[in-house]
């Protein structure tokens, strides 16, 4: 630890260090479980979000500006 460091910078450092440390040991299918529970995740998001903007009451004006 330097002199000019604060204790909360050393703890987050050490935080950081100990979850890459975590991730280096994942083997190649807890890779694949990550990846697709973030694709999962992110494709949910996406529907609902084009689900919410198809029933939401948008003038015509509007539906012609839409980014479907």
């Amino acid at each position: 630890m330097f002199k000019d460091e604060s204790p909360s910078a050393v703890s987050a450092k050490t935080a950081l260090t100990l979850l890459l440390s975590g991730f280096g040991s994942w083997s190649m299918n807890d890779w694949i479980q990550f990846a697709t529970l973030v694709y999962l995740i992110l494709q949910i998001a996406w529907l609902v979000r084009k689900h919410w903007r198809a029933s939401s009451p948008l003038s015509v004006d509007d539906k012609d500006s839409a980014d479907d």
